[in-house]
């Protein structure tokens, strides 16, 4: 039986948008230049920004990364917001602040009080923040010694009002964090290509930098404050509108990374996709939002062309050129990304990924527009 012929331009045209896309995508990562920290220290004064929750886990590993910075320590600060944890997170930081006191390394543990929710967290610091340049990190990252230096000096360079910078995982073995990581960093590895080109879509508030001034001239996290997550894209949007898309800039570089490590469990890593997935129902921005529907869409007629292909073996074979053209076209991408975060190894798990991926795609899409998943201890 043949296929139809408006099912076969709808096919091919949702493929070419796709394709189109992925190749916007890899041309703003490779063209993308390395940026290489010069020997002259920037001037700037420096934020840094930690919104913390239940981290007695992570949260020293973080702060003891921050104190072995290559920047002098009369320019940066940093502020811890404890968001009503239920454990020793507050404890530690407190303990840690007096240790190295005499460092000249100035800390601070802040409460949110009557405010909750990491924006909210990160507000409030902001507005009892010194520095001209705010830097959020997530409690469970780790940064290289000279991360500060490094994303100050893009700063003083480019004068952007926002920088997304990288986040890798650190090496796991385990067959779950090698998928989560490869998922991550075409999540990363896209984003990063659509700031190239011109087009920003999506960051992480992991490792983000902003100038104050914008952030207050913005209005914060006002765009999307019904979203309980959304600290980092919902903000790109609002300095997008105000300033211009080629006000956001992408770093690349590897002393601007920093490391967190994967979701323990298969029932975590859900609940975390399905809290990234939730936001997009806030998204106004029309280039995200046809990015998203392109990608849902093309996932779907995979899935549909494979069960049409039980009965009908030409959109079986349809459904496979498709799919076969996507994992080619897909793989420069992640393959440039792998290579930056020196972790090439991960794309042992490319293929197996690109099998299982439309079927994650379609789920996550349609489930978080319904499931509010519980992130610690909250809904």
């Amino acid at each position: 039986m043949e296929i139809p012929t408006w099912v076969l331009i709808l096919f091919l045209s949702i493929g070419f948008a796709y394709y189109l896309i992925v190749l916007v995508f890899t041309l703003g990562w490779f063209f993308m230049m390395y940026f290489q920290k010069p020997e002259k220290n920037p001037s700037v004064t420096v934020s840094i920004i930690i919104p913390a929750r239940n981290e007695e886990n992570n949260i020293m590993f973080c702060l003891r990364s921050l104190t072995v910075q290559n920047y002098p320590k009369e320019l940066f600060e940093v502020l811890v917001v404890d968001d009503h944890s239920e454990d020793k997170t507050a404890e530690l930081i407190n303990q840690y602040a007096d240790k190295i006191h005499s460092s000249g390394i100035n800390l601070r543990l802040l409460s949110s009080n009557n405010v909750s929710g990491k924006k909210n967290a990160i507000d409030f610091a902001i507005r009892h923040s010194t520095g001209k340049f705010i830097i959020t990190l997530d409690a469970d990252c780790v940064a290289r010694p000279d991360w500060i230096a490094t994303i100050a000096s893009y700063y003083e360079e480019y004068h952007p009002q926002m920088i997304v910078s990288p986040v890798i995982f650190s090496e796991n073995t385990s067959l779950l964090g090698k998928w989560q990581a490869l998922e991550f960093y075409s999540l990363v590895v896209s984003g990063a290509g659509a700031v190239s080109a011109g087009h920003p879509i999506l960051c992480n508030g992991a490792n983000l930098a902003y100038a104050k001034e914008a952030y207050l001239a913005v209005g914060g996290f006002t765009r999307g404050e019904m979203f309980a997550s959304g600290d980092d894209t919902f903000l790109l949007f609002s300095i997008a509108a105000r300033y211009g898309k080629h006000a956001i800039r992408f770093l690349k570089s590897y002393d601007a990374i920093v490391k967190t490590n994967a979701i323990a469990t298969f029932s975590g890593f859900v609940r975390q996709r399905l809290r990234w997935v939730s936001k997009t129902r806030g998204y106004t921005d029309v280039w995200t939002i046809q990015t998203a529907l392109v990608v849902f869409l093309f996932n779907t007629i995979l899935l549909t062309g494979l069960c049409l292909g039980i009965f009908n073996t030409s959109f079986l074979r349809l459904t496979l050129i498709i799919w076969g053209v996507k994992i080619l076209i897909d793989f420069p991408l992640l393959a440039g990304y792998t290579s930056f975060a020196r972790q090439r190894r991960l794309l042992w798990g490319y293929l197996p990924l690109s099998l299982v991926y439309p079927f994650y795609i379609c789920f996550f899409a349609l489930a978080g527009q319904v499931w509010k998943p519980r992130w610690k201890g909250r809904k």
